[in-house]
Parts: structure tokens; sequence; C-alpha cells
């Protein structure tokens, strides 16, 4: 479990993780069939072909903006890491940039804790469904993943300002869902008030 927490679940780690494997693979098989997605023509000279490099300024900055929070799978809790960040900034640099240029994120990184919470009061303990895995990555996994998004952000908004993500797209999408979610409700009050 994560973060050293004790779950009080009803139902054996075995049947969890069943359950889950299960529920991911009837929405694969749900979607299979589904129409390949469609994208805007994108117009010359906009592309993300290569991520800046790393610099070892930007992962000791990084770590130092770190929650001093720590995952059972940490090598070293947050605190030790932020106060040894310049002698490992060189070595999570070089790491960082190899993972960038391959393409490849490193198996380790995906290594998480998991922890099931009851959604909501009130359902079956004993009922797989009425849990949520709640899932602890280790720290570095997370720093890497910060600082890949913090290039995707800026692309994403040249993209955004010039129109090339369709109007449905509202994943990652900061404000996007709200703007959404608001729309079709006016739509609705529209059609009853007419």
């Amino acid at each position: 479990l994560g973060r050293g927490r004790r779950s009080d679940v009803s139902v054996s780690s075995d049947v969890l993780s069943d359950y889950f494997v299960d529920k991911v693979e009837r929405i694969r098989a749900s979607t299979s069939d589904a129409p390949p997605p469609t994208f805007s023509t994108v117009p010359d000279g906009v592309c993300l072909e290569t991520f800046s490099p790393f610099t070892m300024f930007e992962i000791e900055a990084a770590i130092a903006r770190l929650p001093n929070k720590s995952s059972a799978a940490d090598p070293l809790p947050t605190n030790l890491l932020k106060s040894v960040a310049d002698l490992l900034s060189p070595f999570l640099t070089h790491l960082f940039n190899l993972s960038v240029n391959s393409g490849r994120f490193p198996a380790s990184f995906k290594d998480a804790f998991l922890t099931p919470i009851l959604k909501k009061s009130g359902l079956p303990d004993t009922d797989p469904s009425s849990y949520r895995p709640i899932s602890n990555l280790p720290v570095i996994s997370k720093l890497l993943e910060r600082l890949v998004a913090k290039q995707l952000n800026c692309y994403v908004k040249f993209v955004e300002k010039n129109h090339l993500l369709p109007c449905t797209q509202t994943g990652f999408r900061r404000g996007q869902w709200a703007t959404l979610l608001k729309l079709p409700s006016r739509r609705i009050c529209l059609t009853y008030l007419t």
C-alpha cells in the first residue's frame, strides 16, 4: 500500500487487481471498433520534433519545488534528495536527457504503490467496484514527468493559439473542461425555454 498507510479494505489485493485488469480489458474491447481519430491539417513548420535538453539548473530548480512527500518506492526521502540536489543533478540531467532523446521512460519509473480508496462512504466494502486505485509513483518519475510536461505545455499553448486542436479536446487543457461543461447546459436550457 502507498506511503506506508494501512487501508481498511475488505477485498484481497488479488481480487482488486483482477477487477481493474478486467475493467481495462472491457473498456479496450468496447472501443476497439471506434473510428480512428481525425486531425487538423498542421501548417508547415509547426511541429515538436525534439525536446530541448534539460540543464542541471532546471533539474535543481525542479527538485527544490518538489513537495516533501515520498513514496515507498523512493530510494531516498524527498527532503534528502533536496539536500543533495547539487550532487545528483548531473546524473539526473544525463538520465532525463537520455530518456527524452530515446523516447523511453525507464520501467522502474512506472512502478507504483497502490492504495485502494473507497469511492464514497456507504458503498459495500466487499465489492471491488466500490474502490478507486490511488497510485504513488517514485518522486524521480514525477520529476521527469513535470519537466516534460513543462515543455509540452509550451507547445500546446502554441497549438491552441493557432486553433490546431478540435474544440472537443478538453483533456490536459487548462480551463477547457469548465468552459465545455457550460455549453450543453445552456443549449439544454434554451431548448426547454423555446
